[in-house]
């Protein structure tokens, strides 16, 4: 007597079922995809801080110029993707 089993083959819990709609910001007159707003919103904001840190370590009247020097560094290693090595 054997009986037949059913396999209900579902998503890893780590993956998430999404749709388009989840992806799309409506505003008043537009519609955005999510993704590239923050990606956006993210490059001008880290963009702008650079800039800010280059023109305070260039000025000649800044006394402290370490914290502009840990601030452009940091972005530039947030902005830089992290090594890896490919396993065969």
């Amino acid at each position: 007597m054997l009986e037949e089993i059913k396999v209900i083959e579902e998503p890893p819990p780590h993956i998430e079922r999404t749709t388009t709609e989840d992806k799309i910001w409506t505003g008043c007159c537009s519609k955005s995809n999510k993704e590239f707003v923050i990606f956006i919103t993210q490059s001008c904001f880290g963009a702008s801080l650079v800039i800010f840190s280059m023109i305070q370590i260039a000025r000649n009247d800044v006394e402290n110029k370490e914290i502009y020097f840990s601030l452009l560094s940091m972005i530039i290693g947030t902005f830089l993707p992290n090594p890896k090595i490919k396993e065969k």
